[in-house]
């Protein structure tokens, strides 16, 4: 367990400055901070807010990570509650999936992730509704084709039965001639 707490602590502190600064709302995030094992619970999962009509999805409740010194009292830690969660939906979009998903629980990663995965089936279900729609207009004009290209046929045939048609009434009348001559000379 030890070596793993010391890797992770090696971890955070190889990281370049730019990736360690927080965004304003987390100012009372400790970069690197573990808290002690005697110390309560560290960690407040925030209830989510209401107020996600415009994105049509459940909101996802924030973690706020506090050290011991600078615990709020009880009273005001359910405006400022209500206040970082309206914050968080606002700069949730903004933040990368990777650093907006290292902060969460469990459950709270899991409904993340429902809501993502939900996301994606409305998507594959919209492209293959368009698909649907797109091979339904195919068939229909390779329908049309089809039909063009028997009619096309149907008068070539009907095309070249005239011409032997006329070829046999040359050869008739010609026949007919011949046997006039023929009548006549005899």
């Amino acid at each position: 367990m030890e070596s793993l707490q010391l890797h992770s602590d090696e971890a955070v502190r190889a990281r370049p400055q730019r990736e360690i600064r927080l965004p304003q709302h987390l100012d009372n995030f400790e970069v690197g901070y573990q808290p002690s094992v005697t110390t309560p619970s560290a960690v407040i999962t925030l209830p989510a807010s209401t107020t996600t009509a415009d994105s049509g999805a459940a909101a996802i409740p924030k973690l706020v990570e506090l050290s011991p010194r600078r615990e709020k009292p009880h009273s005001r830690r359910s405006s400022v509650s209500s206040h970082h969660s309206r914050k968080s939906q606002s700069s949730f979009r903004s933040l990368s999936k990777g650093s907006a998903v290292d902060g969460l629980s469990e459950l709270q990663s899991a409904r993340l992730e429902e809501r993502m995965k939900r996301m994606e089936l409305a998507e594959a279900q919209r492209q293959v509704m368009e698909q649907t729609l797109v091979d339904e207009q195919c068939l229909l004009l390779d329908r049309k084709a089809r039909d063009a290209l028997n009619e096309q046929e149907m008068a070539h045939k009907a095309k070249e039965a005239i011409s032997k048609q006329q070829i046999l009434q040359r050869r008739l009348k010609e026949k007919e001639m011949e046997v006039e001559k023929a009548a006549l000379i005899a």
